[in-house]
């Protein structure tokens, strides 16, 4: 099974979190989704989101056959969509009443980013070993490995962690 899950830390609390879901299915395992995506209101608009996504996209480059992931948003939230646009994902489609939250009903956009080399990906994908589980990156390693498209707005003090391959 190929699932991700990827912390924010600072020091030991947990800030950001966000999943990484390959499709299994023969026909779908070219997609893979992203799920669970939240940083703590305490630390929003200090890059960790942006952090947190830099690293799936990096995971989703480097898994054999991937070619896209998507994700959904609530239609009002403009700050995620903001930040996944400028991440590259498009927005391809819009369902209304999609979430039914309190008895009131939410429009999701759905978004994808293509993430396939033009040359075919022959890394292997990666296994449970090779993933150890909340092995800390600290943020100014993150930025010297995947170099972010903006690396001042990444929050210095917070080192990001692949927390477990499900």
């Amino acid at each position: 099974m190929a699932n991700w899950v990827f912390g924010a830390f600072e020091q030991d609390r947990l800030v950001g979190v966000v999943a990484l879901v390959r499709e299994e299915q023969t026909k779908e395992h070219h997609k893979a989704s992203v799920f669970g995506m939240y940083v703590d209101a305490r630390m929003r608009r200090k890059g960790i989101g942006r952090a947190l996504m830099t690293i799936v996209l990096q995971v989703a480059r480097e898994l054999r056959g991937l070619r896209q992931v998507r994700l959904s948003i609530v239609e009002s939230n403009r700050a995620a969509l903001r930040l996944y646009e400028s991440l590259g994902f498009k927005v391809y489609g819009r369902e209304e009443a999609a979430l039914l939250v309190s008895g009131r009903f939410f429009t999701e956009l759905l978004l994808v980013r293509r993430v396939f080399r033009k040359k075919p990906n022959k890394a292997p994908e990666p296994t449970s070993t090779s993933v150890m589980p909340r092995a800390t990156v600290p943020i100014s390693e993150m930025k010297r490995r995947i170099e972010p498209p903006n690396p001042a707005r990444v929050m210095p003090a917070v080192a990001v962690a692949v927390m477990g391959n499900v």
